[in-house]
């Protein structure tokens, strides 16, 4: 799955649950008011796997606020009954310092 060169105002710019394959996410600008990268993968017997997510234009430069914006195996809790099945992680840096030329508006 790619999700790249994308211009998204949205609640949530790019989700992926379940998602049983290899994806990326870069070179977007994510302008987005709850998530601009959410990522609840499961897989069975899985490593951490590493969603590329670099690149991307995230309308601020401040990382702690890009944290924020990213939803990944590190935002969900212990408790839940299916965390060790939740295997993605996001890796952001390095971040775009302005607008990418992207090709899909929505």
């Amino acid at each position: 799955m790619e999700a790249n060169y994308n211009d998204i105002q949205a609640r949530i710019g790019i989700y992926s649950e379940r998602v049983d394959a290899w994806f990326s996410a870069r070179f977007n600008n994510l302008n987005c008011s709850e998530y601009g990268i959410k990522s609840r993968c499961m897989y069975w017997n899985s490593p951490i796997l590493h969603m590329d997510g670099t690149r991307n234009y995230w309308y601020t430069t401040n990382i702690n606020e890009i944290q924020e914006l990213i939803y990944d195996r590190n935002d969900d809790s212990l408790d839940y009954e299916n965390y060790r099945l939740l295997v993605t992680l996001v890796d952001y840096l390095p971040i775009s310092n302005s607008p990418n030329n992207t090709g899909v508006f929505n």
